[in-house]
């Protein structure tokens, strides 16, 4: 008897902890080449990106195994944009509607990604002494958190990024990778 009580409590404590784990439904996706921009504040990586980084370049040396080059630094500053948000709309319909006809893998899961579209502006890119700028989206690509930019308004370059968030927020570590998993990952940190 003390058991199937013990048994009974802890499936109503399980039942309602499963509550507010899962509270809110997560976002659906839609049709495969149609963008749909969600907001979804269990989504890490979209909520935290926001804001200006800057390399951790001892962090760094750890990922790759070798320190980075003399002088070498980089910074990102990740901005909310409806002028280039509007731009990366513009160009990714365009785009999936020029490759409709295309058996192209790669593009089709492009496709599938940008039916969820987890966070869109500008991207600033300082790389030493290079200063540019971007239009960018982050979505879900093959399970990772992807950053797609274009670049010269007329070619999408790629990068996977992961965000370990700090409490406090002060002490947020962002990684950026390659377009390929098999690319090591540079280390930044908020810029103070």
């Amino acid at each position: 008897m003390l058991t199937r009580i013990v048994a009974a409590l802890c499936l109503v404590a399980l039942s309602a902890g499963a509550g507010i784990i899962f509270a809110g439904d997560p976002p659906k996706p839609g049709e495969t080449g149609k963008l749909t921009f969600v907001t979804d504040e269990e989504n890490v990586v979209a909520s935290e990106i926001w804001g200006a980084w800057e390399m951790d370049a001892d962090l760094t040396t750890r990922l790759t195994q070798r320190p980075p080059r003399e002088g070498q630094t980089l910074s990102l500053d990740f901005k909310k944009s409806d002028k280039h948000t509007a731009l990366m709309t513009r160009f990714l319909e365009k785009f999936f509607a020029s490759g409709e006809k295309k058996a192209d893998a790669r593009l089709d899961e492009l496709k599938r990604a940008c039916t969820l579209i987890y966070a869109s502006g500008e991207l600033a890119v300082i790389q030493g002494e290079r200063a540019e700028s971007f239009a960018f989206i982050l979505v879900n690509y093959r399970g990772n958190p992807y950053v797609i930019i274009l670049e010269n308004e007329d070619d999408l370059e790629s990068f996977n990024v992961m965000l370990a968030r700090d409490l406090k927020g002060d002490g947020d570590l962002l990684f950026v990778g390659g377009d390929y998993n098999n690319q090591s990952f540079t280390a930044l940190k908020r810029k103070k």
